[in-house]
């Protein structure tokens, strides 16, 4: 729900669980599958706002695998912003990813935005 209300603070009625593509903040594919994703990446550079499941840690392999490691790759660590509210990270001591071919790529830290101008470093294992 961390990333609906993003969506809803943007005005964008996007999906509640799925995949959005947002660009020039508008609403551009609906609850994307990753053949849409990766058609989208041919022509524009993105970011992935993901947000980790509570309790697991999990940003990437359990429940969004229209994020696959194709799409990752053609994004970038870079490219990831990870978001969570204080009481999530509170449930998590690490994030976790689970999509084979990214997994290397992701390893490490990543900064998890969780208000406005904080942010915390987590291990990603």
């Amino acid at each position: 729900s961390t990333t609906w209300a993003i969506k809803k603070a943007m005005g964008i009625d996007g999906s509640f669980l799925g995949i959005d593509v947002i660009k020039d903040g508008k609403l551009v594919i609906k609850d994307a599958d990753e053949k849409q994703l990766l058609e989208f990446l041919k022509e524009n550079n993105a970011r992935i706002i993901v947000s980790p499941i509570g309790g697991q840690g999990f940003i990437f392999g359990r429940g969004n695998q229209q994020i696959s490691s194709k799409v990752i790759q053609k994004v970038g660590k870079d490219g990831i912003i990870v978001v969570a509210t204080p009481h999530k990270l509170a449930s998590i001591k690490k994030l976790h990813i689970d999509v084979n071919e990214a997994n290397e790529i992701l390893r490490g830290k990543m900064r998890v935005i969780c208000g406005f101008g904080v942010a915390e470093i987590m291990e990603v294992r």
